[in-house]
C-alpha cells in the first residue's frame, strides 16, 4: 500500500464516514455519495445517518468537507432525491471554499438523475485515479 494514495469511498451512513475521515490528513481523497445536504428528520423516512448527535447545531456539512482543501480531492455525489436542494447548495459552499482557497480542481459535484443511491461512474472513478495515480498512464 502506498501512504501517498490512500482514499476514501462511502454511501449515506459510508458518505459520512468518508466526510469525518477530512480530519485523518493520510486520506488524499474522498467520494461522498448520497450525504452532503443538511438533514431534517423525517418520521416517515428514518435514516442511521448523523452519527454524531446534533453535529448541525454547530457545523455544516460543507465545513467539515472544507478540511479536505485545498490540496486534497473531494468529489461529492448526489442523487436528485438526496434533498437535492441542499445538496447543490451544499456543494456550491464546497465549491466556494476551495476555490478561495487555491484547490479549484480538487473540488468535483456530480448530480445523478435518480433514486439514494451510490454511482461510482466513469467521471468519478476518471477524477479519482488522476488524482492518487498522477503518473500512472491508463491501460489501452
Amino acid at each position: 500500500m502506498d501512504a501517498q494514495r490512500i482514499g476514501a469511498y462511502g454511501f449515506s451512513l459510508g458518505g459520512e464516514v468518508a466526510t469525518y475521515s477530512s480530519i485523518d490528513p493520510r486520506i488524499k481523497a474522498a467520494v461522498v455519495a448520497g450525504f452532503v445536504a443538511q438533514y431534517s428528520p423525517d418520521p416517515a423516512r428514518p435514516c442511521a445517518c448523523r452519527i454524531i448527535p446534533d453535529f448541525e447545531k454547530w457545523l455544516r456539512i460543507a465545513d467539515m468537507g472544507l478540511l479536505f482543501a485545498p490540496d486534497r480531492l473531494l468529489i461529492v455525489e448526489s442523487g436528485e432525491h438526496d434533498n437535492i436542494e441542499s445538496a447543490i447548495s451544499e456543494g456550491q459552499t464546497l465549491r466556494y471554499g476551495f476555490d478561495v482557497l487555491g484547490g479549484s480542481n480538487n473540488f468535483k459535484q456530480i448530480v445523478m438523475g435518480g433514486r439514494h443511491g451510490f454511482y461510482g461512474g466513469p467521471e468519478t472513478m476518471g477524477a479519482l485515479n488522476s488524482f492518487l495515480r498522477p503518473n500512472i498512464r491508463e491501460r489501452e
